[in-house]
This record gives structure tokens, sequence and C-alpha cells, in this order.
């Protein structure tokens, strides 16, 4: 989600927003995280060589820590994106507005979240939304102030590549972490 505005929005003032909005989402967030520390306990996670999926959550557990987790900047990144995109291109804002909402799921289901803090990033981004975005949108944008839909297709394209990658390193036993953690 954090490249779309870079393969997408071409308008400098929109772009600028863009920027403002995902530094003020930072701030926000890293005030949070050191007043409030939230944690989280995550389940115990058994034979990574035979299940794929739980060696990508294994090397997803490794990678991000259960702390710092209200509110959630998975999911005020990835909705407030998503609004934007709304703003600008209804269709693709939909199609976004769906995936941000299963990134939001499976942020409850691999017990990166609670409940609070996918709420709490939603209602950041909605505000984010509304006070940066709405403004910049209200009237029509000129027509090149955005790049073509083929570059957030091409971007689309690297996530399913990245898992593919991925699949392949774990078919071929490779094992760049510890598990369970020291």
């Amino acid at each position: 989600y954090v490249l779309i505005p870079v393969v997408y929005v071409r308008d400098a003032a929109l772009f600028r927003r863009v920027v403002l909005a995902f530094c003020s989402m930072q701030l926000v967030c890293y005030a949070f995280f050191l007043s409030f520390p939230v944690g989280i306990e995550r389940p115990e996670l058994v034979d990574l060589r035979s299940n794929f999926l739980h060696w990508g959550l294994a090397l997803n557990y490794v990678l991000d820590q259960p702390r710092n987790l209200f509110p959630s900047l998975h999911l005020a990144n990835a909705f407030m994106i998503s609004l934007l995109l709304y703003r600008v291109d209804r269709a693709i804002g939909r199609a976004a507005l769906i995936w941000a909402s299963l990134i939001g799921y499976s942020t409850l289901a691999a017990k990166h979240h609670l409940l609070g803090d996918v709420v709490a990033g939603i209602a950041l981004a909605l505000m984010v939304d509304r006070w940066l975005f709405a403004p910049a949108t209200r009237a029509p944008l000129a027509a090149d102030a955005l790049y073509p839909r083929r570059n957030m297709g091409i971007l689309l394209l690297a996530y399913p590549a990245g898992i593919l990658l991925f699949y392949l390193l774990w078919r071929a036993g490779w094992q760049p972490f510890q598990w369970p953690p020291a």
C-alpha cells in the first residue's frame, strides 16, 4: 500500500498530502506506542516444514514482533490509501477497500492485532481522509493527475510473485529464522 501513491498519484499537491498523511499517521501511532505499549500473546506453531502457511506465519512472527499494536498501523495505512483511491477512482477504490478489509481480517486471524487495534487504525485512516484528502478531492482532478491504471496493475502483480518466491524458497528447505525464537 505504501507504494501505490508513487505509481498512481501524479498530481504534486495531492502527492504532498499523501506524504503528510503517512507522516501524520506514523507520528500519532508512535505516540500511542510509546504512551500505551500493547502486546499480544501468539499461539505456538509446530511443524514448519510440512505446512507452508505455518512457515509463512512463523516468518511473519519473526519479522513483526507482537508489540506496539494500538492503533494498527497496518490497517491505518491500508485504509488511508484505499479511501484516497476511492475518492479518485471509485472502481479501484472499492477493490482496495475490500483488500484492506481482508488485511484487517488477516491481522486478527494471524494474532497480529486485537479488535480494538484494528478499529482504532481504521478510525485514524478515516480522520486523515476527512482532514487531508476530502478537501483536496472536492473538485474533479485534472485529467493528468493520475498515472495510467496499468502502473498499479504491475505493482499488484508483485504481491503474488512474492508469495510464489517464498513458496519456492520453502519448498527448497530455506529456513531464514529460528523457530521458536530464542
